[in-house]
């Protein structure tokens, strides 16, 4: 049994998956799974999971020393559920939003050291609510209301 499994990984990182116009293929195929890319050194790049050669689910960046770097999640190609962005030192320095390929919901940016820059929010793509511009203290620098 363990002979099968270490076959099937194997398999499964020997793959070619390309990509070509957003649709990723296997053997001139769309193709349907997990795919994981990789750096020179060998850790992870990315990993996403592909549903008939689209983005579908969750997908992991990284930074090439092996840190996580983004949070995204797409249906169907389109961008779609909540993006959480990380800098090296693994501080959060973004959240963004997204409905059906459009920016929609909640925006944050901190800086690196982990304080809030800008509060935002889009309606179905469009700007919406009050947005907050934050200065170093953490005090409300600006204020605009769409």
């Amino acid at each position: 049994m363990i002979g099968v499994l270490f076959f099937v990984a194997l398999g499964a990182n020997a793959q070619e998956v390309i990509e070509k116009d957003g649709i990723y293929y296997f053997d001139s195929k769309p193709y349907t799974g997990s795919y994981i890319g990789t750096y020179d050194n060998g850790n992870t790049k990315f990993s996403l999971f592909l549903k008939n050669g689209k983005k579908d689910g969750e997908m992991r960046i990284y930074f090439q020393n092996g840190k996580l770097n983004e949070i995204r999640h797409y249906k169907k190609n389109e961008m779609d559920g909540t993006w959480i962005t990380y800098n090296e030192d693994e501080v959060q320095v973004g959240l963004a939003n997204y409905k059906a390929g459009k920016k929609d919901g909640e925006w944050k940016v901190w800086n690196d050291q982990g304080k809030m820059i800008y509060e935002m929010n889009y309606v179905n793509g469009e700007k919406s609510g009050t947005w907050k511009k934050f200065g170093a203290d953490g005090q409300i620098l600006s204020e605009r209301t769409f």
